[in-house]
C-alpha cells in the first residue's frame, strides 16, 4: 500500500527530492571523492605535483561552485512540466546559502577567538 494519496502526489514527490538532492549529492561528492584521492596520495605535502591541485580545486570547488551550479541547472528547468524538481533545487540553493553562512561564521567567530 502506497503512502502517497494519488500517482501525482507521488511524482511531485519524487521530482522535489530530485531538485534537492542531486545538487548537494554532486557537490559533495566531488569533494569527498578529491579529498580521498589526495588522502591516498604518496609523498609528503610539500611536494605537491599539478594533478594534486587540480583535485585539491575540486575539493574547494566541490561544495562552492559545482553544487549552486547544478542547483541553478535544474531551476531552469520547463516551468509547467517539473514545478516539484524547481522547487527542490530552489531549496538546494537556499540550504547553499545557509552553509556558507555557517562556514562564514564560524570562520568569524575562529579568528575572534584567536584559534
Amino acid at each position: 500500500m502506497s503512502i502517497f494519496i494519488s500517482n501525482r502526489a507521488k511524482k511531485n514527490m519524487q521530482g522535489y527530492w530530485f531538485g534537492l538532492l542531486v545538487p548537494i549529492l554532486v557537490g559533495i561528492g566531488c569533494s569527498f571523492l578529491s579529498m580521498g584521492i589526495l588522502v591516498n596520495s604518496d609523498g609528503p605535502v610539500s611536494e605537491f605535483d599539478y594533478i594534486d591541485y587540480v583535485f585539491l580545486t575540486f575539493l574547494m570547488a566541490g561544495h562552492l561552485v559545482v553544487w549552486p551550479s547544478v542547483a541553478w541547472l535544474l531551476t531552469r528547468s520547463d516551468p509547467g512540466e517539473h514545478s516539484s524538481r524547481r522547487k527542490g533545487a530552489y531549496m538546494s540553493l537556499k540550504l547553499y546559502v545557509f552553509w556558507i553562512v555557517f562556514i562564514v561564521f564560524n570562520s568569524i567567530i575562529e579568528a575572534l577567538a584567536g584559534e
